[in-house]
């Protein structure tokens, strides 16, 4: 009652109840940590969150290996260059149990692959992993959301096995990413039905549109596929949708940094 109190007396004497809120501790605790002193202990925290972040990444290749998931998709591809299909028989026999070797992603997914059994694998990695770091290096987050971003995958962690395994969840992120820049790329973020969500987002700009259109066109032009498809989803037995919400955390951070974004705000250039 005494906030109430307080925040129409703040409202009878004309000053706004931002302005009252700055005067206060927290607003002062905020200056401190944003304007101040604080930016240290930011800066610290979030370089603290990212060697963790790399840590973990070289620890799983040397701990685990890596690449399961890149070798499946480079082995569905080569199939698929070769005549012989992109899912397996086995799956487009019934229902059957997700298994390691299985391709599940939509039919224009080869698009992705089949470039890479001509390309390093190096490159796998690095453009997306590039992308997504260059779209929220671009959008100069502001800096209390720094160690927000630099947190999430180490809070999560999904994002370090994703990388490890060289799972697409990484292309669906750049996806994603990009989206945030510019609005055609975001119905491409459907790469994973699971995250098609994300893909709605900029579907209040026009570039969205757009870009769907095309989406659609490159649809229809796998046609045939799509029944395989269909069927290889719905017989499918397993937790694939489970695995794939574990992806939503690291979904967030370009997210994070387009929406704490400094670069152009006003300007009307930004994805929202």
């Amino acid at each position: 009652m005494a906030v109430v109190d307080r925040t129409l007396g703040v409202a009878a004497r004309g000053v706004s109840v931002a302005d009252e809120l700055r005067a206060t501790w927290a607003g002062q605790a905020w200056r401190w940590l944003v304007h101040g002193r604080g930016r240290l202990v930011l800066v610290v925290a979030t370089g603290l969150f990212a060697v963790a972040f790399l840590g973990l990444v070289a620890t799983s290749f040397q701990i685990n290996g890596g690449g399961w998931d890149y070798r499946i998709y480079m082995d569905r591809a080569a199939d698929f260059v070769a005549g012989r299909g992109f899912y397996l028989s086995r799956q487009l026999a019934g229902p059957y149990l997700v298994q390691n070797g299985d391709a599940l992603y939509p039919p224009p997914a080869v698009l992705l692959f089949v470039p890479f059994l001509y390309l390093p694998p190096v490159l796998y990695w690095a453009i997306p992993l590039g992308i997504t770091a260059a779209v929220v290096a671009w959008h100069r987050p502001a800096i209390w959301a720094w160690p927000i971003i630099a947190a999430i995958p180490v809070w999560n962690l999904y994002l370090v096995h994703e990388i490890n395994k060289g799972n697409p969840g990484i292309w669906t992120l750049a996806a994603l990413s990009l989206a945030t820049v510019w609005p055609a790329i975001g119905p491409f973020t459907v790469l994973k039905w699971g995250l098609a969500p994300f893909a709605l987002f900029g579907i209040w700009r026009r570039q969205w549109w757009v870009g769907a259109g095309v989406a659609l066109v490159v649809c229809l032009a796998f046609a045939p596929m799509w029944p395989d498809y269909i069927r290889v989803v719905q017989d499918a037995r397993g937790n694939t949708l489970d695995y794939m919400l574990n992806e939503y955390p690291m979904m967030l951070i370009p997210l994070v940094a387009w929406a704490s974004r400094r670069r152009d705000r006003g300007a009307g250039r930004e994805a929202g």
